[in-house]
Formats: structure tokens, C-alpha cells, sequence
């Protein structure tokens, strides 16, 4: 469900829509991304073979899809077919891009995520690892020194500091990350079967009423807040449980599951896919909420193909195998 709510969020921005109340779903869904990463959070066999794991998955398709679809793609269409996508500077200087400090543009923008959430892990591990002598207390202490984290990233955003690599954002995230590791270990809450399951509905129904209120405009990706910081993060959190209990309901829906199965590469293709396809729907389909829809339709139909080219002729870089071995 998250990459939905992230691919209809890029393609509202891109055709410059927005919806009743559009800061609700601003204010919950890079949250989201960062607490279910939490939730399959592992050590694996030390820093190193950990660190190796988070390049295999994380930074190697960072790299892979910043060169093709950010670089390559993009000149290839502007020299050879005269088309030029939203944002494109032709440019393979990636160091000077990624130190505009989080306001770099690109037309594959939303792998910035990757690099954030490599930085996330790998602040997570040493916290992790730091609170481990602690023992039974271990767990209250990595919420800590998390919340301590999101705190920094928060004063880093009220002094208008921005950092390079999105670190600035990766601090800001740690609540939310630990807040998926702490369930997935200490509760059935994430859990078929949990005892409150029975009032879900009601759970979901209130969810959005708070949203309406505690909302406002912000960027994760910048590190931008502008209204209240401890609204913020309460929204990411009841946005998120929100579509956590959506999801129990929605388990047995194959397209979905299979959709989220193989996100990463949906996540690294699609503003390439959306801008490639309003340009075959212009002539056709009128501008706005019709061509959003039909263009999003066909999006999303494509990886039907798209997922299975993926998986077998490009593994390595869609975080299916491995390019640094590990044990």
C-alpha cells in the first residue's frame, strides 16, 4: 500500500493536483517507509557483514538508477528523440549534486530514500549495538537515544541546517524506525490475531480525524517542517498504524502484495515511467485528475512486465542478489 500512496503522491506533484486536506498524506508516508524498514530490522553477522548487506540492497541501487534514469536516460531522450523530462541537468558530477544539501533535483528523485534509509541503518546499528550491554533496559534505551536522534534532526531543521547525504533527515527518521523494530519485538500489535483486532475499524476511523487536525505542510526529503515538530512525528505515527490496520484487511489482495513484494523497483522507476507515459496520453487524455488516473493505471498494469524483466536481467541492481558477498 506505502508505494501506491508514494507513486499517487509524485504523480499529484507532477501534474501539480492536490486533494482536500493533501497534507494528510504528506505527513505519514515517508514515516511509514522508514517504521517498516524497522520492522525487518536485523544484525546479521556483525557491522561488516551488516554494512555489506545495506550496500547490496540499498546503495547499489541507489548508484545503478541515479546513472541510468537520472543521467543516462535522460540525455539519450533529450539527443536522440528531442524530449526533455521535468528536470533535467545532464550532469555525472553526482558528489556536487549530493552536497546541495537536500536540494538537489533530478528526474529520479525518489531514491533519495535509499540513501536516507542506508544512513538510518546504519545509525540504528551503532545505537543498536551501544544499548546492548544494557540488557532487559536495552530496548528502552535504544528508544532513547532514537528519540534523542529525531530531536537533533528536528533543531537541525528549526536552525535551517541541512546536511549532506541526507543525514539530516536520517536522524529526524530514527523515532519512527525504532518505533517499528520496538513492536515488531515487544507487541503482537503488527501481528494477525492481535486481541484488538475487533476494533480495527473504529481504530481507522479515528485515525484520520486526528490527521485533519495535527496536519501540516512538510518535506521529509529536505528536512523542511514548518509548523509544530511534536505534530510531526504524532502524525507519521497514527498515519502509519492507520495503514498498518488497513493492511491487516487487505493481506489477501494478491496484486497488492505483489506490488509491495518488489517495491524497490517500482520505487527507482516510476517518475521515469509517469513522465515518459503523460507524453504518449497529451494528445489524448486532458490534462489533470484523467490523465493522472489513465497514466497511473498504465504505470502500475506495466510492472506486470516490468518486475519479471527486473528480476532476471538485472538482479544485482534491484537488491534480488548480491554484488558484495556475505556469509
Amino acid at each position: 500500500m506505502c508505494i501506491l500512496l508514494v507513486v499517487l503522491s509524485h504523480m499529484m506533484a507532477y501534474y501539480k493536483l492536490s486533494l482536500p486536506y493533501d497534507s494528510v498524506l504528506k505527513c505519514f508516508r515517508m514515516p511509514l517507509y522508514f517504521f517498516l524498514s524497522g520492522v525487518f530490522f536485523k544484525q546479521y553477522e556483525g557491522f561488516w557483514g551488516f554494512f555489506k548487506r545495506k550496500v547490496n540492497k540499498l546503495l547499489i541501487p541507489f548508484a545503478f538508477f541515479y546513472v541510468t534514469c537520472s543521467v543516462v536516460l535522460p540525455m539519450v531522450l533529450y539527443h536522440f528523440f528531442n524530449i526533455k523530462m521535468q528536470i533535467f541537468r545532464p550532469s555525472f558530477d553526482f558528489v556536487h549534486n549530493m552536497m546541495q544539501l537536500g536540494t538537489e533535483n533530478y528526474p529520479n528523485a525518489a531514491i533519495w530514500f535509499l540513501l536516507c534509509l542506508f544512513n538510518v541503518n546504519i545509525i540504528f546499528y551503532l545505537i543498536h549495538q551501544a544499548c546492548k550491554p544494557l540488557h532487559s533496559r536495552a530496548a528502552w534505551a535504544v528508544v532513547a537515544l532514537s528519540l534523542s536522534s529525531g530531536v537533533t534532526g528536528m533543531i537541525l531543521s528549526y536552525l535551517r541546517i541541512n546536511l549532506p547525504l541526507y543525514l539530516d533527515t536520517a536522524l529526524t527518521a530514527m523515532p519512527f524506525f525504532a518505533l517499528g523494530y520496538v513492536l515488531n519485538r515487544k507487541s503482537d500489535v503488527l501481528r494477525y490475531g492481535w486481541k484488538y483486532d475487533k476494533y480495527m475499524w473504529w481504530m481507522v476511523a479515528m485515525c484520520p480525524v486526528l490527521l485533519v487536525f495535527l496536519s501540516y505542510p512538510l518535506d521529509y526529503r529536505s528536512n523542511n517542517f514548518a509548523g509544530c515538530y511534536l505534530s510531526a512525528h504524532l502524525c507519521g505515527i497514527v498515519g502509519t498504524m492507520m495503514v498498518i490496520f488497513l493492511a491487516k484487511k487487505l493481506r489477501r489482495v494478491p496484486v497488492i502484495t505483489y506490488w509491495g513484494r518488489y517495491s524497490i523497483m517500482i520505487l527507482c522507476t516510476h517518475q521515469v515511467l509517469y513522465q515518459l507515459t503523460n507524453l504518449l496520453l497529451k494528445p489524448y487524455v486532458a490534462y489533470g485528475w484523467p490523465r493522472l488516473a489513465v497514466s497511473m493505471t498504465i504505470v502500475m498494469a506495466l510492472y506486470f512486465l516490468i518486475i519479471p524483466f527486473m528480476r532476471r536481467c538485472l538482479p544485482h541492481v534491484t537488491a534480488q542478489k548480491d554484488v558484495l558477498r556475505v556469509q
